[in-house]
């Protein structure tokens, strides 16, 4: 089954979410206030995906996610986290991390067609990336966008930078750039 045009808004109180349904054509889900969990275990594309006002978690497992969807954090610290391979169609995907101190473990990231945009809003954030990540046809392309008095932490785990994505930077890591 597919969620096509639909709003989920959770409630008040610490939330338990699992979609196993496709998101598309302007899905909304919204965790509103509470320490939500949402996992998702189908794809997502044209889709909002919403943590709210507390410490929230979301998981993607083995997904498709694209097509200009935003995944956002709220005013808490969040937690981002793939279990499996999340692959960035095309479309692209915006992450923003909300005003807390928020993690992004994303530890298989590809290229399915679209680049991913990690957005820092405030706070300190921390990012782990596996994964190939290049512009060519294994890894899914990166851009990062730091809010001003804000910090992002940036980990690349061992093997995870193609070569055609650090020939720019004259160096064999990515991280040696930062």
């Amino acid at each position: 089954a597919n969620l096509v045009s639909s709003s989920v808004l959770a409630g008040g109180d610490d939330d338990s979410l699992v979609f196993s349904a496709t998101l598309a054509s302007a899905s909304r889900i919204d965790g509103d206030a509470g320490d939500d969990t949402m996992v998702f275990n189908s794809s997502i594309s044209n889709a909002a995906v919403m943590g709210g006002n507390n410490a929230d978690r979301i998981q993607f497992n083995t997904i498709s996610l694209g097509g200009g969807s935003t995944v956002a954090g709220g005013s808490a610290t969040d937690i981002f986290s793939a279990a499996g391979d999340l692959s960035i169609s095309t479309g692209g995907v915006s992450f923003w991390s909300g005003a807390g101190d928020d993690t992004f473990d994303f530890t298989s990231i590809t290229n399915g067609g679209g680049t991913a945009y990690f957005w820092n809003e405030g706070g300190n954030d921390s990012m782990i990336i596996g994964g190939a990540v290049s512009t060519g046809s294994t890894g899914a392309p990166l851009f990062f966008g730091i809010t001003s008095g804000a910090s992002m932490n940036i980990s690349f785990l061992s093997g995870s930078i193609a070569d055609t994505a650090t020939a720019t930077f004259g160096a064999g890591t990515l991280s040696s750039s930062w």
